[in-house]
């Protein structure tokens, strides 16, 4: 079990586990939008794998003082070798497979990289400090809601632009923009101690957690009701489609409801993370 625990572990800490659900919707987009670009998943793999790992060792390497308890961290402290391995393969990767793309797509890709890697690195003053863009108030799940569904959606799909302006593809983008923000608001619930010490403004801190919950099962109810009319229309989405959306955010809604404030590390990765990858594989059995 020992062991066990220690595998889990360098899949969650080390990064390598989060950025497949993130490529998973990608591959859910191209199953739904009848498109081959399947470099652009493995792209994206090694990109969110490399964005990651920048973000958890930048404040090893740089800043002069650390002392974040939060057990991610201090896992990544403790393997900081195999931390640094982690994120030069996904430079490698990230830089290997970039050359597959287009030129449409490295356009739309660059606001989004720059976005992605100031997230959390200092790039603007707060106070007596810099701090990234995450630290702007509510930003952050905004910011994350719209780059993840961008490069899920568009990107994939960029080797003919007016596919982008499709109805079709403006719906399913909708509908990635809620699904995505309901799942992330249980993060900024994990992070409430965390955005407290920097005084930043998070949906939990401002509603408190059963409030923030029910911002959650709202947008994933929201999302239901675009899937519905999405269908309705007849652009695109199949019956069997509108229900694999629908089962999604049913599941999400339970899980998410059973997330409590002291919820393990394991939880909000395999679980709330997860749903990404339930979507897909609801998806994935009726496409």
């Amino acid at each position: 079990m020992k062991l066990l625990k220690q595998l889990v572990n360098y899949f969650i800490f080390s990064n390598i586990f989060v950025a497949i659900p993130v490529s998973l919707i990608a591959l859910q987009t191209i199953l739904l939008l009848n498109t081959s670009n399947y470099s652009f998943v493995w792209f994206l793999y090694f990109s969110t794998l490399f964005v990651y790992c920048t973000h958890r060792l930048y404040p090893l390497l740089f800043m002069q003082k650390d002392n974040s308890e939060l057990e991610r961290h201090v896992w990544v402290k403790e393997h900081k070798f195999f931390s640094i391995s982690v994120w030069t393969v996904a430079l490698i990767g990230s830089f290997a497979f970039h050359l597959k793309l287009n030129y449409f797509q490295i356009a739309l890709l660059i606001p989004c990289g720059l976005v992605s890697l100031f997230y959390t690195l200092p790039v603007y003053k707060k106070g007596n400090r810099f701090v990234g863009i995450r630290s702007a108030p509510m930003a952050k799940i905004f910011l994350i809601t719209i780059v993840v569904s961008f490069v899920t959606i568009f990107l994939p799909v960029a080797n003919d632009p007016s596919v982008l302006l499709d109805l079709n593809t403006q719906f399913h983008f909708l509908t990635r923009c809620l699904f995505i923000f309901a799942i992330t608001i249980p993060f900024d619930i994990r992070d409430m101690d965390y955005d407290k010490e920097d005084e930043l403004i998070t949906i939990p801190r401002k509603y408190g957690i059963q409030g923030a919950k029910n911002i959650s099962f709202a947008m994933l109810a929201l999302m239901s009701i675009v899937a519905g009319l999405h269908y309705w229309l007849h652009i695109g989405l199949t019956y069997y489609g509108f229900l694999a959306i629908v089962g999604s955010a049913l599941i999400s809604i339970f899980a998410i409801a059973k997330l409590r404030p002291q919820s393990s590390e394991y939880y909000y990765s395999l679980v709330i993370e997860g749903m990404m990858i339930v979507q897909f594989g609801l998806v994935w059995a009726v496409v």
